[in-house]
Formats: C-alpha cells, structure tokens, sequence
C-alpha cells in the first residue's frame, strides 16, 4: 500500500462516534471554556531564556544557602546537647 491509499475506518469505530451538531457544540463549548480557564492561570509568561536564568538563580541560591542552614542547625543541636 502506497501513501496515496486511503484505508478503509471500520464500521464499529464509526458507530461509538456521535458527529451530530449537538455534540459537536458541546465539545467545541468545552474547550472554549477549557482555554478561557487555562488563559487565567498562565504559569509562564516570560520567554525561555527568562525561564532558565530564573531556574539557574533559584539553584545557585539553594546552593548558597545549604551550608550555612546545615551550619545553623549544626550550632543549634550541639549547643543543646552541651546545655543538657
């Protein structure tokens, strides 16, 4: 069989498949109100460079700050095991 073909749907997959006018407004209501939905709560507004220098930030500012929270909390559990 050549690209040209076009095969053949079966019958039972035609059957399940309601195409009245009805169904296809309400599908098509769905997904309006889907996109309207999802247009609301746009996670990412910047371009992709944004997203990756606020990515890379973040992790270097986690980097930072674990040795001198894993320090904080060293201190602060000796001292109580001394003050007992």
């Amino acid at each position: 069989m050549d690209d040209t073909e076009i095969q053949e749907i079966p019958a039972s997959f035609d059957e399940n498949i309601d195409l009245t006018d009805d169904a296809v407004e309400k599908s098509q209501e769905m997904l309006d109100a889907i996109d309207q939905l999802l247009s609301q709560y746009e996670i990412l507004a910047g371009s992709p460079k944004d997203v990756l220098f606020t990515y890379i930030v973040i992790i270097l500012a986690c980097i930072v700050i674990f040795p001198l929270a894993l320090m904080i909390v060293n201190s602060i559990v000796k001292g109580l095991s001394r003050w007992r």
